[in-house]
């Protein structure tokens, strides 16, 4: 079957004619492959894409990363709308690329970029060179600007300044509202205050609490007669 030059976005109002063979516009977006198939595309030497379908909208610049790929992906047509859904769950991609990274990365739990030294692994290659880098090279070329604080990753400093200086809480508790700085913190939480689980037991009085480090500052108290505190936790 014989393909058109062009095709024409169904915006309401006048069409837009769109050159083919197929432009990538999304190369210069860090989170996307340089080469995205979204049937028919605006060359990366157009200035302008001009919308009908809002109003008022002004022309979207080219340059504007992000704006113009978003604004097709917006379209009615399905040819020029697509979608890769992950059959896992519910998440939905512009790119196959994107949704196979997905895949690997929560559901398949696939880590094939190993450590020579230490064995840990990892889901992609530059998380075990930052991995090689931090820890056995010990470098740490992200400082914090406020406290000058250094870390080995660019996602720790990031979360280092939310957390500590941004003041940032953003795992609320459901039942009580109280807002927790990290996910394990907040899970600690409910499982204590709230389900009244204490599934740490002191072996030599029967004593449950319900975090280790409770237990550990009990036995040291309680029975510091013991070279180490004997433990267990309880299913």
């Amino acid at each position: 079957e014989s393909q058109s030059t062009s095709k024409a976005v169904p915006h309401s109002g006048s069409a837009t004619t769109l050159p083919s063979p197929v432009t990538s516009i999304w190369s210069e977006a860090a989170y996307l492959p340089s080469q995205v198939e979204l049937g028919n595309a605006l060359p990366a030497s157009s200035n302008v894409h001009p919308c009908n379908r809002h109003s008022p909208c002004s022309p979207v610049s080219s340059l504007d990363r992000g704006a113009t790929p978003l604004h097709a992906l917006e379209s009615d047509e399905p040819e020029l709308n697509p979608r890769f859904q992950c059959r896992h769950c519910d998440a939905i991609f512009a790119a196959k690329f994107n949704l196979n990274k997905h895949v690997r990365a929560l559901h398949e739990r696939k880590r094939p970029h190993q450590c020579e030294e230490c064995g840990a692994a990892f889901q992609q290659k530059d998380h075990l060179n930052c991995h090689r880098k931090s820890v056995h090279e010990k470098l740490k070329p992200y400082e914090c600007e406020v406290c000058g604080k250094k870390f080995g990753w660019s996602g720790v400093l990031k979360k280092h300044i939310r957390i500590v200086h941004e003041k940032e809480r953003p795992f609320p508790c459901y039942v009580c509202g109280h807002a927790f700085r990290q996910k394990a913190h907040l899970e600690k939480h409910v499982t204590t205050i709230h389900e009244k689980r204490r599934p740490f037991l002191c072996y030599q009085c029967g004593s449950a609490f319900g975090r280790k480090d409770v237990l550990v500052r009990h036995a040291r108290t309680m029975h510091p007669e013991e070279a180490s505190p004997t433990q267990e936790q309880v299913e």
